[in-house]
């Protein structure tokens, strides 16, 4: 390699280097006004607290003092959220929470632009820088369980989207160290709001099928093993933490069992006519876009017919899922990242 290579190398990494800082800079800029421009419960601009937020930051607090949650306070949501809001106070009160609110959203940005970027980088720039704007219509208060999770789940969806784009071609092979970011995002999920993980679950048991079919065994039990190891590193933690305390039942009932018992005397966001129909379809408006983007490539794309039912079948249970459930639109959040899939799919062909 002459000295000549060398230098242009060096040249177009250094250019790199100061687009991506650029790039981090932007996404950083962008979660900070978003989130203090909307995040009500959290944002220096407000004085409020919120509702569900007031409860995670209440236990989050007292946590960070010693106190043990589901002991000595109580709320039916897993033990992540109040490790967050915990941290937050640990490090600077409500403003820490909000600090770890902006660093969460500019993540999910930068898996967003990831996930775009296969549409030109242009348009994924703008769309990832946007992502708090989408997230308004769904964001109520902040600082709930679904924002949270969102990077992971842009994650496990980025690798979804790798292994779906290959399915028409016949190559159904599946990396399984992609199935320990899905692992992750189930274990995060399982952690603060079950339902949350439901893409990634449905995701997850298509791929296991497809393999099944495939009789790639080997494959498959190499994936289930990357599964459960990602979800094993945000689980165990907290259960091998509750066990030492006393406090392992009541921390499992608090996360699952006794919103088992809710969910089955909840309301729903089902409509009821036809106006409530769209304002239903307006509210996760995100999933009903992955929904037509699903649709759209069964139509007009029969070479990646197999990609769009795959994603239609994730997005129309997913969705649908979400009107079973009572009428709080902070629970649309998760459906975020099938607005850009949908983008993508239907834009790149």
């Amino acid at each position: 390699m002459n000295i000549e290579n060398v230098f242009y190398q060096r040249r177009c990494g250094l250019q790199r280097a100061k687009k991506g800082l650029a790039y981090a800079l932007l996404f950083a800029l962008s979660a900070v006004i978003g989130t203090a421009l909307f995040s009500q419960s959290t944002s220096p601009l407000y004085s409020g607290f919120g509702y569900d937020s007031a409860m995670f930051q209440t236990i989050g607090k007292y946590w960070a003092q010693g106190d043990l949650p589901y002991v000595e306070l109580y709320d039916h949501k897993g033990p992540m959220i109040f490790l967050i809001n915990a941290a937050g106070y640990y490090l600077a009160g409500r403003t820490g929470v909000f600090i770890l609110q902006v660093l969460n959203v500019a993540l999910s940005e930068v898996m967003a632009f990831r996930i775009l970027k296969g549409a030109g980088e242009k348009k994924a720039l703008c769309l990832a820088v946007l992502l708090p704007l989408l997230l308004t219509v769904n964001w109520q208060e902040g600082n709930t369980t679904e924002e949270y999770i969102l990077p992971l789940l842009f994650g496990s969806m980025y690798y979804m989207l790798r292994w779906s784009r290959k399915l028409n071609s016949g190559n159904w092979a599946h990396e399984p160290r992609w199935a320990f970011v899905y692992g992750l995002c189930f274990g995060f999920a399982l952690m603060s709001r079950v339902t949350n993980g439901l893409a990634v679950c449905l995701g997850a048991a298509l791929i296991s099928a497809a393999l099944a079919v495939k009789s790639r065994w080997i494959e498959l039990l190499k994936n289930i093993v990357f599964f459960l190891s990602g979800a094993a590193v945000l689980v165990l933690p907290f259960c091998l933490y509750f066990a030492l305390h006393g406090a392992l039942y009541e921390m499992w009932y608090g996360t699952v069992l006794y919103n088992l018992e809710y969910f089955s005397g909840s309301g729903t966001a089902a409509p009821q006519g036809f106006l409530q129909l769209l304002v239903a379809v307006r509210r996760y408006l995100t999933g009903w876009c992955l929904i037509g983007g699903g649709l759209w490539v069964l139509v007009a794309d029969k070479e990646n017919r197999l990609l769009g039912v795959f994603w239609l079948l994730i997005s129309a249970v997913n969705t649908a899922f979400i009107y079973t459930l009572n009428d709080y639109a902070h629970y649309g959040i998760v459906l975020l990242p099938f607005f850009y899939l949908a983008v993508l799919i239907v834009g790149v062909q």
